[in-house]
């Protein structure tokens, strides 16, 4: 057979072998080996598709979103310090606040238990022994409910304990305020005074309480 015709038939072979439909058979396989002077043993023939598919998966190499950024939480602003200013006279006001919804406190039958007072320092002495003129205490009743600065909150029963009362001392003055002792269990006490200025008469701003000496006991020192 002519080159040419060999050449030809190569073409016609290839055609059959690696062309749409095949259809190529053992013995023309065989000759097509021969004349491209292939190595004895069938080409590895890959199935329409396959490659394609692996070709079509594309990998993503972006990196991930970042999560959002979390939410700015302000943070809680403190309550104001109470400070007594030495050119202030203290008008004795009890700032008619009577009895607020402050806490619902669950039943209790004592009052906040506090240190013994002869642990106590010697201004806190003294204070104790002005609230204990305000009112006719239940014996060993009036206890220490808070302290701030130079001021103090009081708190104790009287009349068999069917009465309970808060007293707000500034050092120059008191502020006794009373209710009864199961509205003051569920609802708390609030108190307050006036500070006046010494020069001119000018009303300072205001400043109070928030208490409750039952379960929870606690005192929170206000102003306006």
């Amino acid at each position: 057979m002519t080159p040419i015709d060999e050449s030809g038939e190569l073409a016609t072979l290839r055609e059959r072998a690696y062309g749409p439909g095949g259809g190529i058979t053992p013995a023309e396989l065989s000759r097509l080996q021969e004349l491209e002077g292939a190595p004895d043993g069938s080409p590895v023939l890959v199935e329409e598709g396959v490659g394609e598919a692996e070709d079509e998966r594309v990998v993503d190499d972006a990196p991930a979103p970042s999560p959002p950024d979390p939410i700015a939480v302000p943070p809680r602003r403190r309550g104001r310090t109470l400070l007594i200013a030495g050119a202030c006279t203290v008008v004795a006001a009890a700032i008619g606040f009577g009895a607020g919804a402050l806490l619902t406190a669950a039943n209790a039958d004592d009052l906040i238990e506090a240190a013994d007072v002869d642990a106590m320092p010697d201004q806190l002495q003294e204070a104790q022994q002005r609230a204990a003129t305000q009112a006719e205490w239940d014996d060993g009743s009036l206890r220490l409910l808070g302290a701030v600065n130079s001021s103090t909150v009081w708190a104790g029963t009287t009349n068999d304990g069917q009465m309970t009362c808060v007293v707000l001392d500034v050092g120059t003055s008191l502020s006794p305020n009373c209710e009864g002792t199961e509205k003051v269990r569920s609802y708390g006490l609030r108190g307050g005074i006036i500070l006046v200025s010494e020069e001119g008469g000018d009303v300072d701003e205001p400043f109070g309480y928030d208490a409750n000496p039952y379960r929870y006991p606690h005192v929170t020192f206000t102003t306006k």
